[in-house]
C-alpha cells in the first residue's frame, strides 16, 4: 500500500505564504481542513504497485511532467486503473497549474466526498493520457492547456 503523503500544517502554511506553488494551496486545506488525503504519484522506470485507503477522500497528484513525460506506462496500471476507478472526475494539467484548477480538484474531494486524480504531463502525452483515462472509466475529464502557437 502507498501510503498518502501527510500534510503538516506549518510547513504547507509556510509554502503558501512564500508564494511559491500556490496552486498547491487549495490541496494543502483540503488535507488540513477537510480530512482528505494527498497522493504524489512519480513516474518511474519500474513502476511499484499502490493502493489507496478507502477511508476517506484522495486526491492523487500524478506527476508525469519531469524531464520528459513518459506517460501512463511510467505508472503502475493495475494500480492506477483501479484508483482511477475510483474516482469522481480527473483533471489534466498541460499548461502550467492555476489556484482555480487545483482548487476545483479540490472541491470535488471536500464538498463531494470522491477522490480526484490531477494528471500533471506534457502536451505530447495529453492524448495518451484522455484515451488511458475513459478507457478506464468514463468520467469526466477537464483538460488544462495552452494552444500551440498559431492554433489559437
Amino acid at each position: 500500500m502507498t501510503p498518502s503523503i501527510p500534510i503538516d500544517r506549518a510547513k504547507a502554511q509556510a509554502v503558501i505564504n512564500s508564494g511559491q506553488a500556490q496552486h498547491l494551496a487549495p490541496i494543502f486545506m483540503a488535507a488540513l481542513d477537510h480530512d482528505c488525503r494527498v497522493l504524489i504519484l512519480k513516474q518511474a522506470q519500474k513502476p511499484v504497485p499502490f493502493r489507496v485507503p478507502e477511508d476517506r477522500p484522495c486526491i492523487a497528484i500524478v506527476g508525469d511532467d519531469l524531464d520528459a513525460a513518459l506517460g501512463p506506462p511510467a505508472f503502475h496500471g493495475p494500480s492506477l486503473r483501479r484508483f482511477l476507478r475510483s474516482c469522481g472526475g480527473t483533471v489534466i494539467v498541460v499548461a502550467e497549474p492555476s489556484i482555480g484548477l487545483y482548487g476545483a480538484a479540490a472541491a470535488i474531494a471536500v464538498v463531494g466526498r470522491e477522490n480526484i486524480a490531477i494528471i500533471e504531463t506534457r502536451e505530447d502525452r495529453e492524448a495518451d493520457w484522455y484515451e488511458f483515462i475513459v478507457a478506464t472509466k468514463p468520467m469526466p475529464v477537464l483538460i488544462h492547456t495552452t494552444p500551440t502557437e498559431g492554433t489559437a
